[in-house]
């Protein structure tokens, strides 16, 4: 088929002859020049606390890399892909910015308009390459007036660089990338990475590469800037039309698919990406290869283009250069990426077998009068909540008790009738009110004796009473003093402070900066390997009494699903966000917040106990033996219990409604992490 680059006014050659003779009459229009400095003071003075910082750094890096090299040096790799929309725009900023303070400089007001080049852009050519991408292409050139260097797909990578690279001696070049650390290929680059032995010797730049999925998009909708329709249609990774097909987690429950900015597990963002399979290849053919490329040169796009959006990209009508070759071989810079794993928690509840063991329930009791009081705020009960969110661990009571040992001991009996482990944030010290180990242990109907380990520790860690004898003082030989059935839990390692455990009970420290340590430690340590809690997030830029009616609509058409509201008045960026999270099962008539989490944990009844690091239940017998995990699962539905795909069908559901009835553009981003903002 014809190439979307053949154009008879188009200057073809095969030489760096031609490229050098490329910026000939190469010069920027005024008004994409004064377009493109208005857009670098719209960059430069962005204060969207989400990409602020990766913007300022990005320009930071290409301001260098201009000073460094020269704008007849730069080149963009543009294919078309959303990071290499990113680096285009940022580029052409850059860019302008140059020569603005160029002119500045040299102090030229109302003289003749300078003769500045246009921005430069590389291209490799593909007949496998969506019409969408050429299409973006072609009008991203011809709009900003861009200057595109295309190669043709029979040329190899390693040729086309080689040419672009001797067209520019003695001068150094530099290849703008829209590499970032999510990508497979970025390995251990940095903003300024040298190329690769075996490539011809050039600088690459990679500004975005400490940017997100997520930031790419928001920049790219905060700056209203037009990238490949593909994107709109689910795709978030963008290949060949052989590779690529729509991102599965952006299914919509009634066909099609939400746009790409609306992913919210970035971990999918090459779920759409078709494995390649490897082909045998003829003894002959790797010969004749080899001669051509040097032999590491396998087109994997490691070093001029980004392998995360395929370098095959896409095409333009706006070319100065037109490089044809006879080599019959194929231009696959990129391939696959590969996929993501996950990592695994390991937990103290599960079987090896298990590989959807289940939820624990936490509940926390912060012991303090200067809390009660008002002396010092309650920070434990934010630390012990997110550590607790991100392994899995149901946090579902929170209590604040005085520094009274009744108050404790009732508090520890009735928390322990409701939950599977119990936390407990101070009063552990050596002072006159540090009751807590006294208060667990009469709890317990434990005795307190003075723990040998513990005691080592303590003069191990904090020295002796005396003059050489090893004996404690009154204030170690009450921290040694803990009820007989402890056991001293060295989950940061053998030589820091332990942890203490009675039964299912977790005795920490009160002082802030140690109780997030430890408590991020045991929400570790108890981390179940169920499905991390099926949620999503919206961000809007709507008020929330704007789209009250909206909510309460989804919140009655969807009774399996949670949505929370929450406003920001005053914040420049959003005004509302709301979450929207699964039912781990149907609520029955009656029951209450928590009744679904029991009547689940009532299945733990039948795990063994050598699967357990504490009883379910406070009774010291521990957990009868019965069926199997498995055995257990094959009960979720008589239990009650949704199962994964289900949670994720009812949180998909709640959300098209929610954003089919909110105001359109008021959408955002979707957040993925934990926080509210």
């Amino acid at each position: 088929s014809a190439s979307p680059f053949d154009d008879p006014a188009l200057q073809k050659g095969t030489s760096a002859e031609d490229v050098k003779g490329s910026n000939i009459d190469n010069k920027w229009d005024k008004a994409q020049y004064e377009q493109s400095l208005h857009f670098y003071n719209q960059l430069n003075n962005c204060d969207d606390a989400y990409v602020a910082p990766q913007i300022k750094e990005a320009l930071q890096c290409l301001s260098s890399a201009y000073h460094l090299y020269g704008p007849e040096c730069i080149v963009g790799s543009f294919n078309g892909g959303k990071d290499a929309v990113v680096i285009m725009h940022l580029m052409r900023a850059a860019h302008a910015k140059y020569y603005h303070d160029q002119i500045a400089k040299q102090q030229i007001s109302n003289g003749p308009y300078p003769n500045i080049v246009r921005p430069r852009a590389i291209y490799f050519e593909s007949n496998d390459e969506y019409p969408e991408i050429q299409h973006l292409v072609r009008t991203t050139v011809s709009d900003y007036n861009l200057e595109m260097l295309s190669f043709d797909s029979k040329f190899s990578f390693w040729d086309a660089l080689k040419i672009l690279v001797d067209g520019h001696q003695p001068r150094q070049m530099a290849f703008v990338l829209g590499t970032r650390t999510a990508d497979p290929n970025s390995k251990t680059q940095g903003l300024f990475a040298p190329s690769s032995e075996y490539m011809p010797p050039f600088m690459r730049l990679n500004p975005a590469l400490y940017w997100s999925y997520g930031q790419v998009w928001h920049f790219l909708r905060l700056f209203h800037l037009p990238y490949c329709s593909l994107y709109d249609e689910g795709y978030t990774s963008l290949g060949t039309i052989h590779d690529t097909l729509p991102c599965p987690a952006l299914a919509r429950p009634q066909g099609g698919y939400w746009p790409a900015y609306m992913l919210s597990d970035w971990d999918q963002e090459r779920a759409g990406r078709i494995p390649k399979k490897k082909k045998k290849k003829d003894n002959d053919d790797d010969v004749k290869r080899k001669l051509m490329t040097p032999a590491a040169a396998t087109a994997s796009g490691d070093d001029a283009s980004k392998e995360s959006e395929s370098t095959t990209s896409a095409a333009t009508t706006e070319t100065n250069v037109k490089v044809e070759g006879d080599t019959n071989q194929n231009h696959q810079v990129n391939g696959d990426n590969g996929d993501k794993l996950s990592e695994g928690d390991e937990s103290s509840y599960r079987t090896d077998d298990d590989a959807t063991a289940l939820q624990k329930t936490a509940g926390l009791i912060i012991i303090g009068d200067e809390i009660l009081k008002g002396l010092t705020p309650d920070t434990n009960t934010q630390s012990a909540a997110v550590a607790f969110r991100l392994k899995n661990v149901l946090l579902s009571r929170v209590v604040v008790v005085a520094d009274e040992m009744n108050e404790i001991v009732e508090e520890i009996n009735r928390m322990r009738k409701e939950v599977a482990v119990i936390v407990t944030s101070g009063g552990v010290g050596p002072t006159h009110d540090d009751v807590t180990m006294y208060s667990v242990g009469t709890a317990l109907a434990s005795e307190l004796v003075i723990h040998e380990e513990m005691a080592n520790f303590l003069l191990q860690k904090m020295g002796a009473q005396g003059n050489g004898d090893a004996e404690l003082s009154d204030a170690q030989i009450k921290m040694a003093t803990l009820p007989r059935n402890s056991k001293l839990l060295y989950l940061a390692g053998k030589d820091q402070w332990p942890i203490v455990r009675c039964r299912n009970i977790y005795v920490l420290p009160g002082v802030p900066q140690f109780f997030q340590q430890q408590v991020e430690l045991i929400a570790s340590h108890l981390a179940t390997d169920l499905e991390k809690v099926v949620s999503c997030k919206l961000v809007l830029s709507v008020e929330e009494t704007k789209i009250v009616n909206a909510l309460n609509q989804v919140v009655r058409d969807h009774p399996h699903a949670t949505l929370g509201s929450y406003p920001f008045v005053e914040h420049p960026e959003f005004k509302t966000v709301v979450t929207i999270e699964a039912k781990e099962g149907p609520t029955f008539p009656g029951e209450g917040r928590c009744s679904v989490i029991k009547r689940r944990n009532s299945m733990l009844e039948n795990l063994s106990t050598e699967d357990m690091a504490f009883p379910a239940s406070p009774s010291e017998e521990g957990v009868t033996r019965g069926n199997s995990l498995n055995s257990s699962f094959d009960s979720c539905t008589q239990m009650g219990l949704f199962t994964r795909e289900e949670r994720d069908m009812h949180v998909k559901l709640a959300m098209d409604d929610l954003i089919r009835t909110l105001p359109e553009g008021s959408v955002l981003r979707l957040e993925n992490n934990d926080g509210l903002c």
